[in-house]
C-alpha cells in the first residue's frame, strides 16, 4: 500500500492518540494532589473494517510519539507545531507543517472545556448551549469565524463528567462523525476511557473502528531509540502543510 494511501488511517489513529494523552497529561498536570505524568505510554489496537493496526503511543517532554508495529513500521512525532510521519522499511517520510498551535482543533476545544476555555478564541470555537438531564450534560459547540459563511458544530454528551460521546455535523448539519467512549479505568486519580469507538459518514457511506488501549502506566523510562529518534540521513521527505 502506498504512503499516500494510508494517510487518512494515520490521521484518525493520531486524533484517537491525541485524545488519550492529552486528558492523561493535561489532567495530571491540573491535579493538586495526583503526581504529576513526566511520561506516559500505552499498546493500543484499531481495528476498522478494513485493516488492524497495532503498536504504543509514548508521550514525553511535550510531545507524543506513536510506534506502529503492525502491519507496517512507523514512527510517529507530533508536537505543537508539527508532524512526523516515518517508515524505516521504506525509507520514506510525511512532514507535516501546522500554522497554528491548536493540535486537533475539535479535541482542544474538548480539553478546554475541561481545564481551560482560553483555547477557544484561538481554534475558533465557542460554547452555543448546555443542559442536563438527570446525570448527563450534553453541550453543543460551532465554530466562530465571521469571515467564513461555513459553520461547523459539535455535541458532547457528559456522565458524571465522563465524556459518553462527540458528535461532529458539517455546515450542511449532517452528522459526520460519531466517537463513543468506553471501559473506564482510574490512572494518577482521573478516569481515562480504555476504549473508543467512531462511526464515520463520508458520501453517504459509513465506516466504523475502534481503538482499544491496554498496559497504560506513567512516568517510566522511555526506550532511547523512541526518546533520541531523529530521521535518518537520505530519508526521501514529503512535506506538507497543514
Amino acid at each position: 500500500m502506498a504512503i499516500l494511501d494510508r494517510e487518512s488511517q494515520i490521521t484518525k489513529l493520531f486524533i484517537f492518540g491525541i485524545f488519550f494523552f492529552t486528558i492523561i497529561y493535561y489532567a495530571n498536570a491540573a491535579s493538586v494532589s495526583g503526581i504529576k505524568a513526566e511520561t506516559v505510554k500505552v499498546d493500543f489496537k484499531k481495528v476498522s473494517s478494513t485493516d488492524t493496526i497495532m503498536g504504543t503511543f509514548y508521550i514525553f517532554d511535550n510531545k507524543m510519539v506513536s510506534y506502529v508495529k503492525y502491519p507496517v513500521l512507523q514512527i510517529m512525532v507530533i508536537d505543537s507545531l508539527q508532524t512526523l510521519i516515518y517508515y524505516p522499511n521504506e525509507k520514506t517520510a510525511l512532514f507535516y507543517k501546522r500554522t497554528t498551535s491548536a493540535i486537533m482543533p475539535l479535541f482542544n476545544m474538548f480539553l478546554s472545556f475541561f481545564y481551560d476555555r482560553q483555547f477557544l478564541s484561538e481554534i475558533n470555537f465557542i460554547l452555543i448551549s448546555s443542559q442536563k438531564k438527570d446525570d448527563t450534560l450534553i453541550t453543543s459547540w460551532s465554530t466562530n469565524n465571521k469571515k467564513k459563511k461555513l459553520t461547523f458544530t459539535a455535541d458532547m454528551a457528559f456522565y458524571n463528567d465522563k465524556p459518553l460521546y462527540c458528535k461532529t455535523y458539517n455546515y450542511k448539519k449532517d452528522l459526520t462523525n460519531k466517537i463513543d467512549f468506553f471501559d473506564y479505568i482510574i490512572i494518577n486519580g482521573h478516569d481515562v476511557p480504555m476504549k473508543i469507538q467512531s462511526t464515520a459518514t463520508e458520501n453517504k457511506k459509513i465506516f466504523n473502528e475502534s481503538i482499544q488501549f491496554t498496559n497504560p502506566s506513567i512516568n517510566q523510562p522511555v526506550p532511547k531509540e523512541i526518546k533520541e529518534f531523529h530521521v535518518p540521513a537520505q530519508t526521501l521527505v514529503k512535506e506538507i502543510k497543514w
